[in-house]
């Protein structure tokens, strides 16, 4: 299946055969039937310690990026204190990117992302588009620790 066939279905220019719908449904991880009426996309994605891909190397344990593969890639270390939060022009995060909010130390931070809350604890991460994010809190008595991945829009 060319661009130039996907270009032309999404346009309505052409239509597609039982075959090929089910090779899109495949290639994009969903029913066919879901291609007629999609699924409302959630504003985030949690991702579970216990979920995340984990590997070995010689710099010792590195989380292998839980986003697409992309072109540019902002990181930021943040350490929130005890009982406070910030936001997302404190943690230095592009506006209009995809972005990934690792916690890396502490008991656990909430997220606002839109008008959800996501409770977050040690090694879980959370993507969403920074548009979206709202606060990082800390909950907690001790300070808590968070990685920012930002990457750019995709074309």
């Amino acid at each position: 299946m060319t661009a130039s066939f996907v270009s032309q279905l999404e346009a309505g220019r052409t239509n597609a055969s039982v075959a090929t719908l089910r090779r899109l449904a495949d290639a994009l991880g969903v029913l066919v039937a879901e291609l007629f009426d999609p699924a409302p996309l959630p504003s985030a994605r949690v991702v579970r310690t216990e979920e995340a891909v984990w590997e070995t190397g010689a710099a010792g344990s590195l989380l292998r990026a839980v986003t697409h593969a992309p072109q540019v890639v902002e990181a930021t270390w943040c350490v929130i204190p005890h009982r406070s939060s910030v936001g997302p022009s404190d943690v230095d995060i592009e506006a209009n990117a995809e972005t990934v909010i690792l916690v890396v130390g502490g008991q656990g931070v909430s997220v606002r992302v839109a008008d959800e809350e996501f409770v977050l604890e040690r090694g879980d991460s959370l993507a969403c588009e920074s548009i979206l994010l709202q606060s990082i809190t800390n909950p907690h008595a001790e300070q808590a620790e968070v990685i920012a991945l930002s990457s750019p829009p995709y074309a």
